[in-house]
């Protein structure tokens, strides 16, 4: 965030208006698939109001859009440190240790994020034929990026697994 707002710094401070706009025109960005204005508008955001744990996940999620893995889990793990009983986060942040070869790691995120019980292999297998059946769904949908990200979660869940990899 620093050296992307280095050029125009915003001011220090607390601002949670100013942050709340910001985090809109981050999302408006995503969808318009503008990945660097969103970045932007989302580290103003986070500058402004560095305790909201949406804002650092929405920086994350927008770190693995454009397949940075070490810059998103950073953020992933300070959504999870701001709320650590976020979901979406840990499923984030496993998305983004998944990205740097952090597998192992990755896959206890996802178990967490899942709530199954560590070891649990008919959780691990349930989890994996959720993660195939969405990559598949994302997959028809022409979603690449979302499409990827379900395949490798079902290939380091289960590295065995022909669909996942032919997914993948």
């Amino acid at each position: 965030c620093q050296s992307l707002l280095s050029e125009n710094p915003p001011h220090q401070g607390y601002y949670p208006g100013a942050a709340l706009q910001q985090l809109r025109a981050g999302r408006a960005s995503i969808v318009r698939g503008d990945l660097k204005a969103a970045q932007a508008a989302l580290c103003r955001a986070q500058r402004w109001d560095d305790k909201n744990p949406e804002i650092a996940l929405d920086l994350a999620l927008v770190l693995l859009l454009a397949r940075d893995g070490a810059d998103a889990a950073v953020w992933a793990r300070r959504a999870v440190e701001l709320d650590p009983e976020g979901l979406k986060a840990k499923d984030a942040l496993g998305d983004a240790l998944a990205r740097t070869g952090a597998h192992r790691e990755a896959a206890a995120a996802w178990t967490v994020a899942a709530r199954l019980e560590p070891g649990s292999d008919a959780g691990r297998r349930a989890l994996v034929a959720r993660e195939l059946k969405q990559g598949d769904r994302a997959l028809r949908g022409r979603n690449w990026v979302v499409a990827e990200r379900y395949f490798r979660r079902a290939a380091i869940l289960e590295p065995r697994s022909i669909t996942a990899l032919v997914g993948l």
